[in-house]
Order: C-alpha cells, then sequence, then structure tokens
C-alpha cells in the first residue's frame, strides 16, 4: 500500500510480483480479510502484475488484475547446479544412511502446513528400517519432529533432521535421496502454491510424491515424474 502510494506520487509505474497469496501468510487470522481487502486494492491499482506460475495468474485476475497488464513469468533453476550427475553418496555417509536404505527426502520450512509432521507420524508405523525420512530445512514444527524422534522408538534411527543447510549443500541431499516429497496440507496457503522445491527436486531427476495440490497439478500435469496422493483436506 504504502509503496504504491510513494509510486503514484513520484510519477513511476508501479509493478506488482505476487508469489503467494500473501494475506494467508498473516499469521492473525483476523487481520486476513483486512489483509486480502489491501492486496486486492494493490491488484487493481497496479501498472502490472508478475506471477510465478497459472494458479496465481487465475487468482489475481479474479481479485480484479487487469488481464492485459497480467504477466506470468516462470520459476527457473540453474541446471549446472542442479545436475542429475551430482550423487548424494557423500550425503548419505554423513547421516549414516546405507546403501540399501529408502530415503524419503522434504526440502524446506517445517510449517505446519508442511505436512512433514503427518509423514513423519506415519512413517512410525511402516516396520521397515531401510525406510527413513530425511527433514533438511527448519521451522515451527521442527522441535515438535525432534521430540517425535525422541518419543517414537519407530523413529528414533529413521527421521533424519539435518536442520537448515547451506544452499551448495542442496543439490547432494536431494542427490542421496530416492524419492522426495511435497505433502502440503490442502489449504488456503499452499492451493495456488508451487514451491521451487519442487523445480529441484525435477531437475535432479527424482521421483516426487505431492499432495494434490491445484496450483502443482495445472503447473507439472501427469506426465511429468510426480505421483499425486490424498488432499489432507
Amino acid at each position: 500500500y504504502l509503496a504504491l502510494r510513494a509510486a503514484r506520487k513520484a510519477g513511476i509505474p508501479f509493478v506488482y510480483y505476487m508469489i503467494d497469496v500473501l494475506h494467508t501468510l498473516i499469521p492473525d487470522g483476523l487481520f486476513q480479510p483486512l489483509g486480502e481487502k489491501v492486496t486486492t486494492w494493490a491488484l487493481k491499482q497496479s501498472d502490472a502484475v508478475m506471477v510465478l506460475n497459472e494458479k496465481l495468474r487465475e487468482y489475481v485476475i479474479e481479485k480484479g488484475a487487469p488481464p492485459s497488464r497480467t504477466y506470468l513469468i516462470g520459476a527457473g533453476i540453474d541446471s549446472a547446479r542442479f545436475n542429475p550427475a551430482i550423487c548424494g553418496h557423500t550425503a548419505r555417509g554423513k547421516y549414516g544412511i546405507k546403501e540399501d536404505d529408502i530415503v524419503l527426502l522434504f526440502l524446506g520450512g517445517t510449517h505446519r502446513f508442511s505436512g512433514v509432521k503427518e509423514v513423519a507420524l506415519e512413517l512410525a508405523k511402516v516396520n521397515d528400517a531401510r525406510l527413513k525420512l530425511m527433514v533438511v530445512g527448519d521451522g515451527n514444527v521442527y522441535d515438535e519432529l525432534l521430540k517425535i524422534r525422541d518419543k517414537l522408538p519407530g523413529l528414533r534411527e529413521r527421521l533424519i533432521m539435518t536442520g537448515r543447510r547451506p544452499y551448495d549443500e542442496v543439490p547432494a541431499l536431494i542427490g542421496a535421496a530416492d524419492i522426495c516429497l511435497l505433502p502440503f496440507l490442502n489449504v488456503a496457503i499452499t492451493r495456488n502454491a508451487v514451491p521451487i522445491k519442487m523445480y529441484e527436486y525435477m531437475a535432479m531427476g527424482k521421483p516426487v510424491i505431492s499432495t494434490r495440490l491445484p496450483g502443482v497439478m495445472e503447473e507439472f500435469g501427469n506426465d511429468n515424474g510426480v505421483t499425486y496422493v490424498g488432499s489432507h483436506e
């Protein structure tokens, strides 16, 4: 709001770059309707609106962004950095992963909507020591995951928590995985999202299991190595 006002006062164009349905990120739900109103006003007033994916394009137009001034500029990946030829043997050794272990990997913030806690609890029910879950990142359920791992005997050696790692390590950590996960809960904050981790997983040639999120399904379809499951609504 303030930036748009400043741009108008200075007589310069204002471009709204939307990467998420931003009002859903406001922690206090009481203020989300106000955030939505401000966002809608700003979209209508902007000289141009840029979005990351098709579902966001549909969303901003529905909220009043002029179609003729709305542009889809998709996300990209550094193919030299995220190269399938990069193996994860070193990372597997570092975290005690054996050659015949099957590693599921979640990369990113362990937020409440991430679904990673639910995956960990389901993993504890599977009686197979070879099946492991590696969580790369931190967030507001990270400490809960540590407590769950310590509490449930079935997870003590199978839930690998790396914490936040330098970005340069990410390709090798993905390379250490057998299957990559996007288990987001299907809620307002995630329905139009296409997280950058999806492009990173796929650039590394990994099979992906994802929740049936509208944005992800529209972006990748059914023929790009993604298996869709459930809805978690």
